[in-house]
C-alpha cells in the first residue's frame, strides 16, 4: 500500500488494532478502487488480528467506535500555521458477521494519483507489531529511507507515536516505555533497521536521529507462491530445504532451531501446515538473532503467525486474479493446446526476464520484449502468473 507521506507523518493516538483495522481498510481501498462498502468476513479479520471467536463481537464494536472517534492531524512541512484535522474513516459497522467500512472521501489525495513523497508501506509489517507506537515508528522512518536518517524534536516523536499521556512528558518514561521497545520491534519485525542517537542541550535530551538502512534479504520475490521458494541456506541448522522435506518431517525441522518438541506438536495442531512451512521460509528473510525468541513470538497464543501468512496469501491471490482477469493479457500467437516451457530463473537472462514480466502484469502493460518471451516460452499470461507472481 503507498500514502502520501502527509498521511504516514500525521500526529493521532490509536489503539493497535483500531489502527490495523484502518489500515487494513485503507489497503482494501487502495487495491479496489473504491473508498465506500469495503467489507471483510469476520472470520476473515479475526485470523488476521487474531480476535478469539468468543470476543469478535465485542471486539469489534469496540474497536471500531475508537477507529471512528479517532481524529488524526495532517501537518503540512515547515508550516506551524496550517494542519487539518481529519477522520481516517468515515463509517465502519457490524452486522451478522460482516464488517463494513467507507474510507473518508477528504483523504483520496492522500492515497491515490500521488506523485511525489510517498511511501510504499509492507501492511504485513503493521500487521505483526503488537503497539501503535511500533507501528508508527515502522512508517515514519520508513518514508525516510532513502535519505538514510531522520531529526525530530522529542516533542515531535511524540506527536508521532502517539504518546500523548502526561506520564510520557518525562523523557526517561517515554524512552523506556515508548521509544525503546518500539525501535526494538521495528528492528527484529520488519526489513529496515533503525540506529538512534540522543542530542542534548546541556543534560536534556532534546532530539532525537535515527538513521535507518534496508536489511539484506534474499533476492525473491515478496509474495512468493509457497514458501518452497524461499530455501533455508547452509548456514541455518536447517539442514534440508522445505522441497527436501515432506509434511512429517516438519516436526525435526522445527526442533532443528532449538524449539521444543512439545511446543512444536502444539503449534502443529494449532496452526495449518502450509502457514508453518511459510514461517521457517520467512526464518532466512528475518535473520533473527534469536530463532527461539522470533518462533515463540510468531506462534504464541496473539502471536503474529497468522496475521502476516493471511495478508501475503491475500496479496498473492489479487495480484494473481488482476493478471488473470485482464482480457488483453490473453497473446493469439500462442496456440490454445501449447505446453508452457519453464523459465530456467538459474540462469540470469531468463531471471531478469521473470522480473520484467512480473512488473508489467503488476502495472496493468506487457512490452513488446515481455510477449516475446512469453511467446517463446508458450506461455499466456494467466499462467505465467500462477506460476511465478
Amino acid at each position: 500500500m503507498t500514502k502520501d507521506n502527509k498521511l504516514i507523518r500525521i500526529h493521532g493516538n490509536m489503539t493497535p488494532m483500531s489502527y490495523k483495522l484502518i489500515n487494513y481498510f485503507l489497503w482494501r481501498a487502495v487495491n479496489e478502487g473504491r473508498l465506500d462498502n469495503l467489507q471483510a468476513g469476520a472470520m476473515e479479520v479475526s485470523r488476521i488480528f487474531n480476535i478469539r471467536d468468543n470476543k469478535r463481537g465485542s471486539a469489534f464494536k469496540a474497536e471500531c467506535k475508537k477507529a471512528m472517534e479517532t481524529l488524526v492531524e495532517i501537518q503540512e512541512k515547515d508550516d506551524t500555521e496550517k494542519w487539518t484535522f481529519i477522520p481516517l474513516i468515515s463509517m465502519m459497522s457490524y452486522d451478522h458477521g460482516i464488517l463494513t467500512a467507507d474510507v473518508n472521501v477528504k483523504i483520496t489525495p492522500y492515497l491515490k494519483d500521488l506523485k511525489g513523497n510517498f511511501t510504499p508501506v509492507e501492511i504485513k509489517h503493521l500487521g505483526i507489531m503488537g503497539s501503535y507506537g511500533s507501528m508508527r515508528l515502522y512508517e515514519v522512518c520508513l518514508s525516510w529511507k532513502r535519505a538514510g536518517q531522520v531529526t525530530y524534536s522529542v516533542d515531535e516523536w511524540r506527536g508521532l507515536l502517539g504518546a500523548t499521556k502526561k506520564t510520557y512528558d518525562a523523557f526517561p518514561q517515554f524512552r523506556r516505555r515508548i521509544w525503546e521497545p518500539s525501535v526494538d520491534n521495528v528492528n527484529r519485525l520488519t526489513d529496515i533497521r533503525l540506529n538512534p542517537s540522543y542530542v542534548k542541550q546541556g543534560r536534556k535530551v532534546t532530539h532525537i536521529t535515527v538513521r535507518i538502512s534496508q536489511v539484506q534479504t534474499l533476492e525473491v520475490d515478496p509474495m512468493p507462491e509457497d514458501p518452497q521458494s524461499l530455501l533455508l541456506s547452509h548456514e541455518n541448522p536447517i539442514q534440508k530445504t522445505l522441497d527436501e522435506a515432506p509434511i512429517d518431517e516438519l516436526q525435526s525441522l522445527y526442533e532443528a532451531t532449538g524449539a521444543t518438541p512439545s511446543a512444536v506438536r502444539k503449534w502443529r495442531k494449532k496452526y495449518p501446515e502450509d502457514a508453518l512451512r511459510w514461517l521457517l521460509g520467512k526464518i532466512k528473510q528475518a535473520k533473527p538473532k534469536d530463532v527461539g525468541a522470533w518462533l515463540g513470538a510468531a506462534c504464541r497464543d496473539g502471536g503474529w503467525l497468522m496475521n502476516a501468512y493471511q495478508i501475503e496469501m491475500q496479496e498473492k491471490r489479487e495480484r494473481v486474479e488482476k493478471a488473470r482477469n485482464t482480457a488483453h493479457f490473453v497473446i493469439p500467437e500462442i496456440p490454445a493446446d501449447a505446453v508452457p516451457i519453464p523459465f530456467d530463473v538459474s540462469d540470469a537472462l531468463e531471471k531478469a526476464l521473470v522480473a520484467v514480466i512480473k512488473q508489467h502484469l503488476q502495472n496493468g502493460d506487457l512490452n513488446v520484449t515481455s510477449k516475446r518471451a512469453l511467446v517463446e516460452h508458450r506461455m499466456q499470461p494467466a499462467e505465467f502468473a500462477e506460476r511465478y507472481l
